[in-house]
């Protein structure tokens, strides 16, 4: 009776960290099809001297072209900040609490380097990737 008391125990503790890690994962591939557009709006900055306007004008394809298991779409804005759209509709897998979430990548000039900050207002900090957890 007492080993049934620690499995459970064990696992009322170990399922919710599984769960975070699990988010965190689908989060990452967000931000690895992000890579893509990241290159691409820097290349777009050095060539021209000011950021890409959208996905066409960065090079890429459509926004919803670029997609995964998780994610339904990467697109570029304004000052060429980078959306990542967690999937909400079926064929997406994202864990619902981040289905129908967005993250953004912003770039900023640091000496003529472009440094991404990354942060979303939607998904809680505990299932971002360290690097985008604000400090």
């Amino acid at each position: 009776m007492t080993a049934v008391a620690v499995v459970a125990i064990m696992a009322a503790i170990a399922i919710p960290a599984y769960q975070d890690y699990v988010i965190r994962a689908q989060v990452a591939e967000g931000l690895t099809l992000a890579d893509t557009a990241k290159t691409a709006v820097a290349e777009y900055r050095a060539q021209r001297g000011r950021w890409p306007a959208g996905n066409a004008a960065a090079g890429l394809p459509l926004p919803a072209a670029l997609h995964g298991k998780y994610v339904d779409s990467v697109s570029v804005g304004e000052q060429g900040t980078i959306t990542v759209h967690f999937g909400s509709e079926p064929p997406s897998k994202a864990d619902t609490r981040i289905a129908g979430k967005t993250l953004q990548l912003t770039p900023e000039l640091d000496n003529q380097a472009i440094r991404w900050s990354c942060r979303s207002d939607e998904i809680p900090a505990k299932n971002l990737p360290a690097s985008c957890r604000q400090p």
